[in-house]
């Protein structure tokens, strides 16, 4: 749990910094599209790129994300033989 939580927290993080740049990002993207680029897509790219490596590195610990909305995570156990998740 010391190790998700924190991968939790900053995926929660960039969740909001993604949705509160949204209005700006579609315009970044409309201005973007016939001149190269801008700074505020390109800070955007790198917030969904990490938001990508967070989630790869929870799922790679077998642990099942339900909600990234606000964090809900399923751990895979055993309990009297059968698989349950823990949440």
């Amino acid at each position: 749990m010391r190790v998700i939580r924190p991968l939790v927290e900053e995926m929660l993080s960039i969740r909001s910094n993604i949705l509160t740049a949204q209005p700006e990002a579609w315009t970044a993207v409309e201005k973007s599209a016939g001149n190269g680029g801008n700074q505020a897509l390109s800070a955007l790219v790198q917030d969904f790129g990490r938001f990508n490596v967070l989630i790869h590195q929870i799922l790679e610990m077998g642990v099942q994300i339900k909600d990234v909305n606000i964090g809900l995570l399923d751990f895979p156990a055993l309990h009297h033989g059968r698989e349950v998740y823990l949440c």
